[in-house]
């Protein structure tokens, strides 16, 4: 793939207080929930036309708009942030009523311009890049105290942290 430029939508997502909770589960405990966050992840990634890029232990990237640029990528991106908010506050439910620990997601949504193209020759990684894109996704994981609702946010056209 050629090196270009184009308008992306990026969402970030990793399970707030990882390493303490993973310590305390033990190494099956840990494994068991890092399947159930990909798989409900990748899920709703896909429900809502997005492109898995890569598990990062935790963490989770996808995004919106590549390989190709669609309709209304940054609208997908958002609706997608909202449902694994919901999804996610759904499974800490459910793994509390199974007597397993509670889980929260710091989740980041960005759009704007990205670099894109192959990089390497043997493993190749389309990721997009850019400066702006990985310092506004860090500035947007930020962990608050406030419990912040996406709606709440969209409406006062202001960015903030979803944390569920």
């Amino acid at each position: 793939m050629a090196a270009r430029r184009q308008p992306v939508a990026v969402l970030f997502a990793d399970i707030r207080g990882f390493t303490r909770l993973s310590e305390s589960l033990g190494t099956e405990a840990t494994i068991e929930l890092l399947t159930e966050f990909h798989e409900r992840f990748t899920r709703i990634v896909f429900e809502h036309g997005g492109t898995l890029e890569k598990y990062i232990g935790d963490a989770v990237m996808a995004t919106f708009g590549t390989p190709s640029r669609g309709v209304d990528d940054a609208g997908r991106a958002l609706q997608c942030a909202w449902h694994l908010a919901d999804e996610t506050h759904h499974w800490s439910r459910e793994r509390e009523i199974r007597g397993r620990a509670p889980v929260s997601l710091g989740i980041g949504v960005h759009y704007g311009e990205a670099g894109l193209g192959s990089i390497g020759d043997v493993h190749l990684s389309r990721s997009p890049l850019g400066p702006r894109r990985s310092r506004r996704l860090r500035q947007s994981c930020l962990v608050t105290r406030a419990p912040n609702r996406p709606s709440q946010h969209q409406r006062r056209g202001t960015p903030r942290p979803i944390n569920t």
